[in-house]
């Protein structure tokens, strides 16, 4: 059998016997389903059951089954009267030619029968009779008779032969006899009787084999007429003139056409199968009226089940879902297309009520997907063909995979995604930070501004929401703990700093006191004169600071390095921050004044940069002391 349509291409057939689309018999599934047939039914008369055949004509059946029988030559065999049909419908079937009973006249004079034609009439009723009932014995014995006196004792074997009553087929055959001598000009009386006799036994045969459908086998017919040879043999009466006998037969055999044994039950049948097939046509019509009917119910539920899945969707590019639209929904039109698959007939209808199914499930994916991104955050993203971008996640893991076909939904939901994934790292971020600094319901002893800043920058990247308010409430609780521990900070550093200026404030008085009621120092200069006005102690002798070759200008070793390792230390001058200047020469010893050039030194905190370069003290290049205007005749 085939699987496609040769004349519209459709398939799969399935072994149809036509096509669902075109209604085109498919030639080669009929002739397969007979040969099916034929193999399952080889002990069966008629192997055909029409109801097997009910979506095909009669004609294409009967054509089959001769190809069929071509191929294999047993159609006869399966079915004797369905093959003869067959056989004599086909267009190079020639009905063989049976002669008219005046060109067997014609001939009788020429054979070497015409003596024995001169000794009896011709055209003899009872010789016509006897041929047509197929007692071929009664004429055998007149014939005897004539020619031998001696034999003409008839044996009552035969006799009895003779007076059994004529099978149906014997009738048939003396039908096909009968019409020879209507053609024939010197028809009687005796053989219009003989035929309209005979005529009523053969209707009544037809009666018989339409009833039962050749309830004779042909095995029987074939009996018969052998049983009816094997007595003329076996009868030694019938044998001695067989010259005679010989000659009798040619004259028998050029007067009338080859008997058959069922031309008209083939007849009978296929009227009968003729009446059946306009019966089970008509109802075979009223069947695919109502299967059309019940198609056209199908496709209009098909197409309304279409209508309604494309209100699912927000537009007609079939993308994005509404979001009033539930799954319980889908699940009606899910029966309702189950419903029509178990009432489809055609492979196309089935085919389309798939797609419909497919349809419903992508449509139940995309709404499970929806939901599944929507439940990520604390309220829905995604709303029919509308996305937001700014709601905050509920903070659980990310467990939807992204999609990974490329249509406008995907790139949606998967930006849904990644945005929820960006979200959750953010949002881990900032709860480990917050946990530095604030943990079991409690800020943390070991907290510090720095580290609260930290958390505070975190929180401030996540969405507004339930989670990054929960954490704005416990930075502020670490802000508050943070500001009073400050606040007492900067308390005690205020009293210690108040402290430290009244220390400093009565040291300078106590050393005001000192310096005037104390004179200089042994080693000091008297020329050194300290002031208020933070001037030189010495003033500067320019003759002397133009002896620059004079050796009381070098430093004694280690000497400079010392004075101003004390300066740095005490606080007056920075490293770098400073510079000397030659002044005087006294008793062969130079004297350097030594200036701040930056306000970066303890003791220069808060004077002005105007008042650069700052004098800080006179210097002994010889044996290190210094001065100057100082409460201890030195500045600390």
């Amino acid at each position: 059998m085939i699987n496609k349509c040769p004349h519209c291409g459709f398939e799969p057939l399935d072994g149809q016997m036509v096509c669902p689309r075109c209604g085109e018999e498919i030639k080669e599934n009929i002739a397969g389903k007979l040969a099916t047939i034929k193999e399952n039914n080889l002990d069966n008369n008629d192997s055909v059951k029409w109801s097997d055949f009910k979506d095909v004509s009669i004609g294409s059946v009967m054509e089959e089954s001769l190809n069929e029988a071509t191929k294999e030559d047993d159609l006869a065999d399966v079915n004797p009267i369905l093959a003869d049909y067959i056989k004599k419908h086909k267009d190079d079937y020639e009905e063989p030619e049976t002669p008219k009973l005046g060109d067997v006249s014609e001939k009788s004079e020429t054979t070497p029968a015409a003596s024995l034609e001169s000794e009896q009439p011709k055209s003899s009723p009872e010789i016509v009779a006897g041929e047509e009932n197929g007692n071929s014995v009664d004429n055998d014995e007149k014939l005897s008779e004539e020619t031998n006196p001696a034999k003409s004792q008839p044996i009552e074997p035969e006799i009895t032969a003779v007076e059994e009553e004529p099978s149906n087929e014997t009738k048939i055959a003396a039908l096909n006899d009968q019409e020879i001598i209507d053609s024939s000009a010197t028809k009687n009386e005796s053989i219009e009787n003989k035929e309209t006799e005979e005529q009523e036994a053969i209707d009544d045969s037809v009666d018989s084999a339409s009833i039962s459908q050749t309830n004779t086998p042909a095995d029987k017919v074939d009996d018969e007429t052998t049983s009816d040879s094997e007595s003329l043999v076996s009868n030694p009466a019938k044998t001695a003139n067989s010259s005679k006998e010989e000659r009798v037969s040619e004259i028998g055999n050029t007067t009338k056409a080859p008997r058959k044994k069922w031309p008209f039950v083939l007849l009978a049948t296929a009227i009968i199968l003729g009446g059946g097939g306009y019966g089970y046509y008509v109802h075979d019509q009223n069947v695919k009226a109502q299967a059309r009917q019940e198609q056209q119910k199908i496709e209009a539920q098909e197409t309304s089940i279409k209508e309604k899945l494309a209100d699912f969707y927000t537009d007609t590019s079939h993308q994005f879902i509404k979001a009033d639209k539930t799954n319980t929904q889908l699940e009606d039109l899910t029966k309702e297309v189950n419903e029509l698959k178990k009432k489809a007939n055609t492979a196309e209808t089935k085919g389309q009520l798939t797609d419909l199914a497919n349809e419903i499930n992508s449509l139940q994916e995309k709404m499970t997907i929806v939901a599944a991104v929507n439940n990520l955050f604390e309220s829905p993203v995604v709303n029919g063909s509308q996305v937001k971008t700014t709601v905050a996640i509920k903070g659980d893991d990310v467990n939807v995979d992204p999609l990974t076909t490329d249509d406008e939904f995907s790139k949606a939901i998967n930006n849904v995604i990644s945005d929820a994934k960006s979200q959750l790292n953010d949002l881990n971020a900032a709860k480990k930070a917050m946990a530095v600094i604030y943990a079991d319901d409690k800020v943390k002893d070991s907290v510090s501004r720095q580290q609260y800043q930290t958390a505070q920058k975190a929180v401030a990247k996540l969405f507004d929401g339930a989670q990054k308010k929960t954490l704005t409430e416990n930075l502020k609780k670490v802000d508050d703990t943070l500001t009073k521990k400050e606040a007492a900070a900067a308390k005690k550093q205020q009293e210690a700093q108040a402290a430290a200026e009244q220390q400093a404030t009565e040291q300078a008085a106590k050393a005001q006191s000192e310096q005037q009621n104390n004179s200089l120092p042994a080693e000091a200069s008297p020329n050194m004169h300290p002031n208020n006005n933070n001037d030189p102690i010495m003033a500067t002798n320019p003759s002397a600071v133009a002896d620059t070759s004079n050796p009381a200008w070098v430093w004694n070793a280690g000497i400079k390095e010392k004075v101003i390792q004390i300066c740095i230390d005490r606080g007056y001058i920075v490293a770098g921050g400073y510079y000397l200047e030659p002044v005087t020469i006294e008793n062969g010893e130079g004297y350097y004044n030594l200036f701040a050039t930056n306000t970066k030194s303890s003791l220069l905190k808060g004077i002005s940069e105007k008042a650069l370069p700052y004098y800080i003290v006179t210097i002994n290049c010889k044996t290190g002391y210094f001065r100057g205007n100082g409460n201890d005749h030195t500045i600390r």
